[in-house]
């Protein structure tokens, strides 16, 4: 799967200085004002989404917990350490892989992006 993002991010890199638009706009990662309030809806969102799961799975017995002793630094690195793992997979699944397929199937983007799926 590596190779195929890679292969297909390849592509679209070339295709982007063909057409002389910046790399990072093309993998999705430009930011403006508008990119913050979705990146923070999509927080607030998923955060929810989870917190009901887990709010529901608590409720009928599904699922117990006990506290955990970590320090901050065990925590700080586990964050970071998914933080990384999260912007990986957005530019090379999101960003190469689907924006690749979208340019080696002209006129077929509901099929570029379900093969992205699929591959994610």
């Amino acid at each position: 799967m590596l190779v195929a993002a890679v292969g297909f991010g390849a592509l679209a890199v070339r295709q982007w200085r063909a057409q002389e638009t910046p790399i990072l706009r093309g993998l999705g990662l430009a930011w403006d004002r508008r990119a913050g309030r979705d990146l923070i809806a999509g927080i607030a969102v998923a955060g929810l989404a989870m917190l009901g799961i887990f709010a529901i799975e608590s409720a009928i017995g599904a699922i117990t917990t006990s506290p955990l002793q970590r320090s901050w630094g065990e925590l700080g690195s586990w964050f970071l350490g998914k933080a990384a793992a999260s912007v990986k997979e957005e530019v090379l699944m999101r960003g190469m892989l689907l924006s690749g397929l979208v340019r080696a199937l002209p006129g077929r983007r509901s099929l570029a992006g379900v093969l992205s799926g699929i591959a994610f």
